[in-house]
């Protein structure tokens, strides 16, 4: 799907949610049952991140030669009266060549501004929907390939930038991982998911989970920072990556209006 959609919608959360604040989680919950003895995967140890380059280069790699997956990221942010928060979910199939995404900005749980797309036999249908304006839909012809692949800007930064410690072997969702505990950060401006400029992070603290090929299946987090005027504030961001290889992506309900309309 289109890289530059992560970014846009991080612009729209920023000036649709200006004067707002407070946390949201996730709503996804973590299994965690047996360990078990797993190799680690290049460019990681007992100690932590020791490669980011190859760390980033063999995530990357990995997604990019699966034959579906789903990705989630979901942030909320703190300002000074509401809660504000942004839930990005896309899902990709090469082998059917069908691929989907949806974004969302929300504001004490109302949905202020929403887009989808849907792309499937050459075609891209698109929804868009804000509080002032009625929902209008689009479609254009777009072969599935000429489509870039999933944003995996913000996790490159993540593992260049996060101090992690000594992992554990988890299971989590069926799947066997390293579970490390992100503990600081070298750079805070990646965490802070392009909202502010010129923060200086004051602490943060998240979990990442990396399977044995090197996936980061899932990074969470929570940091507190200040920004250039002495504002403090708060950010919390949760990334998961959840079945690989066994992603379908079905059409969307609103896609059939979409058809009937455009």
């Amino acid at each position: 799907m289109e890289t530059r959609r992560l970014s846009v919608l991080s612009l729209i959360f920023i000036v649709g949610l200006a004067g707002c604040s407070g946390m949201a989680p996730f709503g996804e919950s973590e299994n965690v049952t047996d360990t078990h003895d797993l190799s680690y995967p290049d460019g990681y140890n007992e100690s932590g991140i020791t490669d980011p380059e190859t760390a980033v280069n063999q995530h990357k790699s990995v997604l990019r030669d699966s034959e579906s997956l789903t990705l989630k990221l979901n942030a909320t942010a703190q300002f000074s009266v509401l809660n504000g928060s942004l839930r990005f979910h896309a899902e990709q199939n090469t082998t059917s060549e069908r691929g989907m995404l949806s974004m969302a900005g929300m504001v004490e749980n109302n949905t202020f501004m929403e887009e989808s797309e849907y792309n499937s036999n050459g075609t891209t249908y698109v929804m868009n929907k804000t509080e002032e304006e009625p929902v209008q839909y689009e479609a254009y012809q777009e072969s599935f390939g000429s489509q870039p692949t999933f944003d995996e800007g913000y996790v490159s930064e993540w593992l260049t930038n996060a101090t992690v410690g000594e992992p554990t072997q988890i299971t989590h969702n069926g799947e066997q991982v390293f579970r490390y505990e992100v503990t600081d950060a070298a750079a805070a401006e990646p965490f802070g998911l392009d909202i502010d400029d010129n923060i200086t992070l004051n602490d943060l603290n998240g979990t990442m989970l990396v399977d044995e090929n090197g996936i980061v299946r899932s990074f969470s987090y929570t940091m507190n920072y200040t920004t250039a005027d002495g504002t403090d504030k708060m950010l919390s961001a949760d990334y998961r990556i959840s079945d690989l290889n066994a992603t379908t992506v079905e059409e969307p309900d609103w896609v059939e209006t979409a058809k009937e309309q455009v």
